[in-house]
């Protein structure tokens, strides 16, 4: 029979007091509140962003193995760039794709729990049926090929991946959702040993997993 209070939210900062609904503070319960997740330029509740999605991301190269090869040339702007948005999701800055942290189906925040290893059918299904985190996005899916090498590092040792965003990333295959189209029995995988392309049966092997979503 009264009246509610008006609130207006602040633009400099993501805390709401209570009024309608109970006071919370607003990246608490919305991951996409991230500078990651934000396009560079933007600022949303004091968050400024620094996603700059389309860029092609450099591969990571720093050693100089000649005068002209590709770790002389490193515009800053291809960088590999990424956000861990503290939920198990890591966000590319470049691509503007969202990863799941861990292998599947590992959901600890160290990546220190099951990583499974799967045919390719089971992989995509996997990938397919994952809501992460629990409530959030259920848009996952098997990453192509192109997608999971753009991830790969070329630099240091095997696995060749920024583990400092991918931990515990094992040294070996991950399956891709791209079929092999000279041999449609095979599907392509991204071999983290070594930071090459390859080929397996879809039926016969089974290889980790690590699912992607298109983005914020």
């Amino acid at each position: 029979a009264g009246t509610m209070p008006v609130q207006t939210l602040d633009p400099a900062n993501d805390t709401v007091t209570a009024g309608y609904y109970n006071a919370t503070t607003l990246h608490a319960v919305d991951a996409d509140l991230a500078a990651g997740n934000i396009a560079v330029g933007k600022t949303i509740f004091g968050f400024a962003g620094t996603l700059v999605a389309g860029a092609l991301p450099d591969t990571g190269q720093t050693t100089s193995y000649g005068t002209g090869d590709d770790a002389d040339y490193n515009p800053a702007g291809t960088q590999q760039s990424y956000t861990d948005n503290g939920n198990g999701t890591v966000t590319d800055n470049r691509t503007g794709l969202m990863w799941k942290k861990c292998s599947e189906p590992d959901t600890t925040t160290n990546c220190s729990g099951a990583h499974n290893t799967y045919t390719w059918i089971n992989a995509l299904a996997a990938c397919e049926a994952l809501t992460y985190p629990a409530g959030s996005y259920s848009d996952w899916r098997l990453p192509n090929v192109m997608e999971l090498f753009s991830i790969v590092r070329q630099e240091g040792t095997g696995p060749f991946i920024n583990t400092a965003y991918f931990p515990s990333t094992l040294n070996d295959y991950y399956w891709t959702g791209t079929t092999y189209v000279l041999a449609t029995t095979n599907a392509m995988l991204v071999y983290f040993v070594n930071s090459t392309v390859n080929l397996k049966l879809k039926t016969a092997t089974i290889y980790y997993v690590r699912c992607v979503r298109g983005g914020p």
